[in-house]
């Protein structure tokens, strides 16, 4: 995904807050690598925990799932569909990436994702709709995948007292984000250094309240 499309860069930083999130410590070193200093640039100098913790913002979750669609392909053959599920069946290691996989997809919120995705231009501009349809297509394949290999037609199945507090948080955690989707735009926009101080303070506080509403930070 990232080294193949030239659009991905700038589709990833206007879509997901990763240019605000500057303002908060999410560890003890820097966001970005030393590289830059040293001549690298772009995605090579970002570290994990600000790739990660901006698309959890984003709601998309895409670093947790992303590449596991691969597998949709393979369940059509029925021997590998079998083994597959047999492995999760008998083998605690590979029961726990599926389930920990469809943990972290089922925190993700497609119809938020989507407003997130149209300040990345998504649905305006054909390179950012590009890079977003691919990213739902594998969305949707790694849920399939995930679905059928644990045997079930939801995602976390398997454990309904995490799905239901999940389910329980999402009209606050989804409210909260569709006001850091408004506050990320007006931010983005304003020319008044007065206004973007405050609103750069608001989308802060709504990037704390994500993060506790779902958790974790990333």
């Amino acid at each position: 995904l990232i080294p193949n499309d030239p659009a991905f860069e700038s589709f990833f930083r206007a879509a997901t807050p990763i240019a605000e999130l500057g303002g908060l410590n999410l560890g003890s070193r820097p966001a970005v690598r030393g590289g830059v200093a040293k001549g690298g640039s772009g995605l090579t100098s970002l570290r994990a925990i600000p790739w990660v913790f901006s698309w959890s913002q984003a709601r998309v979750n895409l670093p947790g799932w992303y590449g596991l669609g691969a597998l949709r392909a393979t369940l059509d053959d029925a021997a590998s569909m079998a083994t597959l599920s047999d492995a999760y069946r008998s083998w605690p290691f590979f029961q726990s990436i599926v389930d920990n996989a469809a943990m972290i997809l089922a925190k993700s919120a497609p119809e938020v994702a989507e407003e997130f995705a149209a300040l990345g231009g998504a649905g305006s501009d054909a390179d950012a709709t590009r890079v977003w349809a691919t990213i739902v297509a594998e969305r949707t394949a790694a849920g399939e995948a995930l679905r059928r290999i644990a045997g079930t037609d939801e995602l976390l199945a398997s454990d309904p007292e995490l799905r239901a507090s999940i389910e329980s948080r999402a009209p606050e955690v989804n409210a909260l984000s569709r006001v850091q989707v408004q506050l990320l735009r007006a931010l983005r926009s304003a020319t008044d250094e007065g206004q973007r101080a405050e609103l750069s303070h608001l989308v802060r506080l709504t990037v704390s309240g994500v993060a506790a509403g779902l958790r974790n930070t990333g």
